[in-house]
Parts: structure tokens; C-alpha cells; sequence
């Protein structure tokens, strides 16, 4: 087995071992170049092109790509261009084919892509018990005090039918809250009544709250107790009765008639809001390296911002990765930030889970040839591939300090040797790639200087009998630098575990010394704009001990943590009790996916009382001032401005 240079792409035809190659453009691009496309959902539903989130220069470079047919651009933001002309940046998503011109044509234009195609995983379902509540679920409210606020959810599992979310109408007929709901990963039939199209993106499927109230009047023909169940049937819309669901339990948090804060049915302005909600695609939530979340968020967010209009709007996200940059500048952290320039709107991210996942280390390196060594330790069949990212920290200068890397497999005496600035190595087995080194640590583009280490699977898997497993074990990560300036790495391995209710992926972890639990916040929670929410305990507000930490990357960094919210309700009932998927059920589910929920809610309450616009500065402001303080000794980067819990 040996470490050979790169090649001409398997996918698009682009050439990598030409000098700059790697400048400018995704290096999970190359590595999908050099593995080819079997592990990941297939190109042909995204019309045989490959997904990407764009950020270019300004809206006008876009344009002329879409007119040259370089790009496929969503009519979204061909709309977003006319109604909200703005100088600078311009951030989109858009299909491209995969080809070597269209490459070309992008790093020409100096647009910075990312790739959202989703790895394929394989998996089963796990328990994820679900009980009967103890009291008898209230009756539907006869009526809706209806909010202005409307809340925003992209998540995985979406209760229209549930009683938290309806309302019986004027006619005494079953209504539900959800306004729309946009299934991003199922296409509508094209004889059917209830799905449609969203013409705005061109895929996945999409319901009006008329028609799925009129689905409900059918399903009730069956009898009250079975609507849930045969609605949900009649719209092939998948919701387990008798497994939690992590989209429900948000839901519930972030706008159920039911508050958190007080434990009663509520009429605050989250209880009477328009629900937007937008369903993941299934086979990418499987995924939870979460690369594709550039594409598919982003479309999330400007659908429901479309929908919102004028209408105030607040939009929970309880997603997110391990690695990127930390320090605000991603291609989705970036779009997040755009949208959030018009008044009264906001976004509120979960902090993340990964401050004890051993996925962060930290390396100051002296100049003059110095070097360091992690130990990234990979796990025993793992079907997915691992990735571990390098981020380089620039000159005062804004100039990158180049680094060079050598990355040796468990078992193997001999490593890649040297990987230079602009250079990438490939360990392949007859013809297979194994493992890959892409080093992009001297960008000059103004791109974020990065060095990624790819992992293929460590187990075979079944659509690619002939490739073999990568050694598991420790693998051993050099870093030496090149010029006299000192130098800190910051490395993150990216989020690999099992998503909720699932089973089978097995997260990678570093080993030694240099594992922290600062800087381990989720990969899109270091924004300027958003409203990032840790997790705490109830009972005496400590930090929950997975709720990740700041600081970000920054200079000067910054705390990252707005607040931290009710995540669990105890050391010994570290969970909080959340929606089932049918009424009159409950789970209990903890992680700053809850937290994040409840902070939401709050923010539909500020909205719904503003006596004019506000920025998303001054809705983040607002909240703080909600807070109380955290107990003596806790870490400001993990719990921000202090606890969103109910005063005493």
C-alpha cells in the first residue's frame, strides 16, 4: 500500500494534482473525487448534478454563472436578488455539474462552494421508548388566539395532527397550526391532493394548512382515535407511533399549547403561532457529519422566511457538525448571518453535545520546523467515513502560516510522508482510497486555511463488497510548521456518532493531551447573529456536562454561547419531558437539542410584544435580559450571559 499524489476525479473530471487545484475549492469535493459516489445518496436525486451552498463575491457573479449555465440557481434566490438587492457577499445554494469546467469557471470567479450530498449510511432503529402521559390530554381549544409570530422548525418528525397543534375551527372542524409543511426529502406525486412541488427549489414535497385540515376531515370519518394514525398513514408521512421523535419533542418546546417555564396549557405567543415546519431528509439525518446541512438548511431557511413575509419570524435549529472553521466564517454561518440583516427575524441554535466527546485538540506550535503529533483514534466497524480537519490560525497580517502534515495509519510502519501547502496524498489498495491527506494550509484566496485527514470505513459495506476496511486503532497525525512563526492548530474530528433513534456509526476521538473541551460548539453555532443556546440543569442551574464550549476562533475570541437553557431536570433525571408523536404521549430526552427549544419560545414571546422592528442584536439582547445568573464558577464560554430558567 502507498501514499501516491492525486488524480483526475472519479466524479467531475478535475484535475487535483494540478498546482492550486486544491486552492478555493471543498476538499470533501476531492475526497468525493477520489471515492466516487457509491457511499452517498445518488446523484440522481439532485438531478444528476452535485448540491452545493455558494458564496460568492457579490449577487451579479452568481447571476452570470446561472445565465451561463455553470450553476443551477433555486428560483428562490433568483428572487432574493430582486427583492433584496444588497452590495457584498451573496450566499445561495445551487446544483452544478460535475464537471471539471464548471470547477474551473468557480474558482475563476472566486465563489466558495461547499458540498451538501449526503454519505449514505447504513443503520437500524434503536429504542426510543415512548409512555402514556399521566393526565388526560386537555380538549382542543375552540378557536385560535391567534399570534402574529410566526415559529420556524427544520428538524425530523412533524405532529400536524397532533392536539398540541390544532384547534377546532368555527365550523367545529380539526385545524391544525402547521401552515406549511415542506418534506425536503420525498418528491410529490403528481396525482396527489395534498403534496405539491415548491416551485421556489424544485424538490421535495409541500402542504398548505388547507389541505392538510382537509386530510384530517377525512381521516376523522375513521373515528377520533385513529385520525392521528390515518392521517398520518393517508399522507405517507412517516411518524412512528411508538418511538420519540426528536422533531416533535422541539416542536412541542418551541411552540406546544403546553409551557415549559409555567407546566401549564399556555396562551403565550408561542401557543398561537403559525408553525413553518421543514422536514429534513431522512437519509441525510442519518448522516451526522452534517456536511450536507450547507444546502439543505439553507434552502430550510429561506423557505420559511418566504413563507414568514412580513410576519415577524423566529426559527429553531437543533442540528449541527463537530468540525468547520469556529470562528463565524462557514459558507452556512455566513448565509444564516445575511438573512438575518431584515428586522425581526431571528435564529436559535443548539450549542451542541460534543464538550466531552474527546473531538477537539489544540496544538501551539513553535516556529523554525517544530512539530507535534495527535493520535486520532479510530473505532472498529464504523460504516461511515471520518473526517478530521486541521485549522491553521493565520498572521496579524491576515497572512496564512503554512504547515505541513504526516498522517501514519494503525499498523503501518511507514507514513505519507510530508504533505506540503497545496499538495494532497492518497493511500490506496489496489486502486482504492483508503485514506487521504488534502492540504490547503497556504490559500492565498482568502479562504480559510485547512488541512483535511479522510478515513474511509472501517467495515465493508455492501454496496462496495471489493474495497477493504481501514485499519482501526490509533493513527498517528504530524503537524510540523515550515517558516519562523509560531503557530496554534486547532483540530476537530467531525461528529460521526449515531443520530437520534438510530444505531451503528462509531464516533472517532482523539487521544492524549491535547483533547479540550473548549472550542467544541456545534459547526454552525459560532454565527455573529444567531442565538446560540447551551444546556443546564433545572434543579440548581450547573452546566449540563455534554453542552458544549467556547470560545470560538476569533480575534479576539468570543464566548459563543449566548445562554444556556433546561436541558435536564436533575443530576438523577438528567432529562425533560417532551411530546411523543401521538397525544397523550411523553418521552423524556435531554441535550441542547431541548435547551434550544425553549429559548425559541421566549423569542416568539419578544417578537409577539415588540413595539417596533428589531434587529437580531437587539432580539438576542432581550433575551439575555431574561436571564439569571449562572452559579459562582461556571465557565462563561459554555453558559454565555447566564440561564434561561424560570425566576423563583
Amino acid at each position: 500500500m502507498a501514499w501516491e499524489i492525486l488524480r483526475v476525479g472519479r466524479v467531475t473530471g478535475f484535475d487535483w494534482s494540478a498546482k492550486g487545484a486544491l486552492s478555493g475549492l471543498d476538499p470533501y469535493l476531492a475526497w468525493l473525487d477520489e471515492t466516487g459516489p457509491n457511499r452517498h445518496l445518488p446523484l440522481r436525486n439532485y438531478q444528476g448534478c452535485l448540491p452545493v451552498a455558494l458564496e460568492a463575491p457579490d449577487a451579479a457573479i452568481v447571476h452570470g454563472l446561472d445565465a451561463c449555465d455553470v450553476i443551477t440557481l433555486p428560483q428562490a434566490y433568483k428572487d432574493e436578488m430582486l427583492r433584496h438587492p444588497r452590495e457584498g457577499h451573496f450566499c445561495c445554494t445551487a446544483l452544478i455539474k460535475p464537471s471539471a469546467d464548471v470547477l474551473s469557471n468557480l474558482k475563476q470567479g472566486k465563489v466558495k462552494i461547499d458540498l451538501g450530498l449526503p454519505q449514505l449510511i447504513p443503520g437500524e432503529d434503536e429504542e426510543a421508548p415512548v409512555t402514556r402521559s399521566r393526565t388526560r390530554a386537555p380538549e382542543l381549544p375552540v378557536g385560535l388566539t391567534r399570534s402574529e409570530v410566526v415559529i420556524g422548525i427544520i428538524d425530523d418528525g412533524c405532529a400536524f395532527a397532533h392536539d398540541e397543534f390544532c384547534y377546532r375551527g368555527s365550523d367545529g372542524t380539526r385545524r391544525t397550526r402547521v401552515e406549511w409543511l415542506w418534506d425536503q426529502g420525498e418528491a410529490a406525486p403528481s396525482s396527489s391532493r395534498l403534496w405539491h412541488t415548491p416551485s421556489a427549489f424544485g424538490y421535495g414535497r409541500e402542504a398548505s394548512n388547507d389541505r392538510l385540515d382537509a386530510l384530517m376531515a377525512e381521516a376523522a370519518e375513521v373515528g377520533a382515535a385513529a385520525l392521528e394514525d390515518v392521517a398520518y398513514a393517508r399522507a405517507q408521512h412517516h411518524l412512528p407511533h411508538d418511538r420519540a421523535s426528536h422533531g416533535v419533542a422541539v416542536m412541542g418546546l418551541a411552540a406546544g399549547r403546553n409551557n415549559f417555564f409555567t407546566s401549564t396549557s399556555d396562551t403565550d405567543a408561542a401557543a398561537g403561532a403559525q408553525i413553518v415546519f421543514v422536514q429534513l431528509p431522512r437519509a441525510a439525518v442519518d448522516d451526522t457529519s452534517a456536511g450536507w446541512l450547507s444546502v439543505h438548511v439553507q434552502d430550510a431557511l429561506a423557505y420559511i422566511f418566504e413563507k414568514a413575509g412580513k410576519r415577524p419570524v423566529v426559527v429553531n435549529l437543533s442540528f449541527g457538525g463537530q468540525a468547520g472553521p469556529h470562528d463565524g466564517s462557514s459558507v452556512l454561518e455566513r448565509a444564516i448571518d445575511r438573512m438575518l440583516e431584515i428586522p425581526n427575524r431571528a435564529v436559535v441554535v443548539a450549542a451542541g453535545n460534543g464538550r466531552e466527546m474527546g473531538c477537539h485538540a489544540n496544538l501551539p506550535l513553535a516556529g523554525h520546523g517544530a512539530a507535534a503529533s495527535l493520535v486520532w483514534g479510530l473505532e472498529p466497524d464504523d460504516p461511515s467515513d471520518s473526517f478530521l480537519e486541521l485549522r491553521v490560525q493565520r498572521k496579524k497580517d491576515g497572512k496564512p502560516v503554512p504547515v505541513e502534515v504526516r498522517v501514519t495509519p494503525f499498523g503501518q510502519h511507514a507514513g505519507s510522508n510530508w504533505v506540503k501547502p497545496g499538495a494532497g496524498r492518497v493511500w490506496r489498495l489496489d486502486g482504492e482510497p483508503l485514506s487521504a491527506v488534502f492540504n490547503s494550509s497556504q490559500d492565498e484566496e482568502g479562504n480559510d486555511p485547512l488541512v483535511l485527514v479522510c478515513a474511509a470505513p472501517s467495515v465493508a459495506q455492501p454496496f462496495e463488497p471489493s474495497r477493504p476496511p481501514v485499519p482501526y486503532g490509533p493513527w498517528t497525525i504530524e503537524v510540523r510548521t515550515i517558516g519562523p512563526e509560531p503557530v496554534t492548530v486547532d483540530a476537530w474530528i467531525e461528529r460521526d456518532d449515531s443520530p437520534f433513534g438510530r444505531r451503528r456509526l462509531r464516533q472517532s476521538r482523539f487521544q492524549g493531551p491535547s483533547t479540550s473541551v473548549k472550542g467544541t460548539l456545534s459547526s454552525i453555532a459560532t454565527g455573529f447573529k444567531t442565538i446560540v443556546v447551551g444546556g443546564c440543569l433545572l434543579s440548581d442551574g450547573s452546566m449540563a456536562s455534554y453542552s458544549a464550549s467556547g470560545p470560538t476562533r476569533n480575534h479576539p475570541p468570543r464566548e459563543g454561547v449566548t445562554l444556556a437553557a433546561p436541558s435536564g431536570r436533575t443530576l438523577k433525571q438528567d432529562t425533560i419531558e417532551v411530546l411523543g408523536p401521538r397525544t397523550g404521549t411523553r418521552a423524556f430526552l435531554d441535550g441542547t437539542s431541548m435547551a434550544a427549544p425553549l429559548a425559541t419560545r421566549q423569542v416568539a414571546e419578544i417578537l409577539a410584544a415588540r413595539k417596533k422592528p428589531m434587529t437580531a442584536e437587539q432580539i438576542r439582547r432581550a433575551l439575555i435580559d431574561l436571564t439569571r445568573e449562572a452559579p459562582a464558577g461556571t465557565d462563561v464560554n459554555a453558559v454565555g450571559a447566564g440561564l434561561l430558567v424560570p425566576r423563583t
